[in-house]
């Protein structure tokens, strides 16, 4: 009975949550900066006051240390990582903005594919995710619903090698929860 509950409660929050798409768009042409790096502008999501930005594709390249670059407006304070490549940058601003401009700094050349995922939130409210694909010369998007889309879980990630050691104890407990009760 608790199983198919927490089934169903979890099914209906998955179904419930709607992703707005991003209205995200790249402003002018890619910008060759010894890596490369675009100017966007984020203006479809209402106030805004949190972004985060989380590398998805190639493995071999990244973000460049310093992300956000010149916002158009506003006084942003960037959190990220500080190696040499990072795959997940953070930029917030004490007043809430409903429109700006901003450049993502990336490695590599500007020829090659890649991907990203962009957040929105409001305080502690998600807004809007949207996955933001690179041909190697056209900018596509689309609305994703990553789960779970949080705020303190984006501002605290636990690396990879940490989350699948995590999950490896977890299934070990799951297993020998299981033999004991069968």
């Amino acid at each position: 009975m608790k199983k198919t509950t927490m089934l169903i409660a979890g099914l209906t929050m998955l179904l419930a949550t709607s992703g707005a798409i991003a209205d995200m768009s790249p402003v002018g042409d890619p910008m060759e900066i010894g890596s490369w790096a675009q100017r966007f502008e984020e203006s479809g999501v209402g106030n805004f006051d949190f972004m985060a930005v989380q590398w998805v594709s190639p493995t071999s390249d990244a973000f460049e240390s310093l992300t956000f670059r010149n916002f158009s407006t506003g006084s942003w304070s960037i959190q990220e990582n500080r190696s040499s490549s990072p795959t997940l940058a953070i930029a917030t601003t004490g007043t809430p903005l409903s429109r700006v401009q901003f450049d993502i700094a990336f490695t590599g050349s500007s020829g090659t594919p890649l991907q990203f995922d962009f957040h929105a939130f409001l305080g502690n409210t998600w807004l809007e995710s949207s996955r933001a694909s690179w041909s190697g010369g056209v900018w596509s998007f689309s609305s994703i619903k990553p789960q779970p889309v949080s705020r303190s879980v984006l501002v605290a990630q636990v690396p990879v090698p940490g989350a699948m050691l995590l999950g490896f104890l977890g299934l070990g407990y799951a297993g020998m929860r299981l033999r004991k009760v069968a």
